[in-house]
């Protein structure tokens, strides 16, 4: 069996993004509070939508932090699982029908075809590096048809 998971690339991870983010609701509701009691509310009530905002944009970070692609080579089958947010799409190909098709500008990506399907791969990975995933992929398949 040989495995490829293509995972997405995230700087941080969900422990320093909740320490960042409870840094900057502490930060923030301190300022807010000090307008509060000179007499400006409206300065909170902008804290509160700014905090809120921000929010929303780590919720959606954090549902796509994990997205990643495995594929799987084993037994005749090479099967592609694409995690995107909640859905995860599955995709079983026969090993022996399977064409490599090499990504020919920067930003396309691998295609991995079999008879009248086709299923794009590496969104996740650097252009630079697709290439050498479809370099991988063909020889293992090629391996795979051989029989070892």
């Amino acid at each position: 069996m040989v495995q490829w998971r293509l995972r997405r690339n995230c700087a941080i991870g969900p422990r320093q993004t909740l320490i960042g983010f409870a840094g900057l609701c502490a930060f923030n509701a301190l300022i807010g509070a000090a307008f509060l009691l000179l007499g400006y509310p409206l300065v909170m009530l902008f804290v509160v939508l700014v905090l809120a905002g921000f929010a929303i944009a780590l919720l959606a970070y954090a549902r796509h932090a994990g997205d990643c692609e495995t594929l799987t080579l084993d037994d005749g089958r090479l099967t592609i699982e694409q995690c995107c947010g909640a859905q995860v799409t599955r995709t079983e190909l026969q090993a022996v029908w399977v064409r490599v098709v090499v990504p020919r500008e920067a930003g396309d990506l691998v295609a991995l075809c079999e008879r009248r399907r086709s299923v794009q791969v590496g969104r996740h990975v650097m252009p630079g590096l697709r290439p050498r995933i479809a370099h991988e992929l063909r020889q293992a398949l090629a391996e795979q048809r051989a029989g070892g």
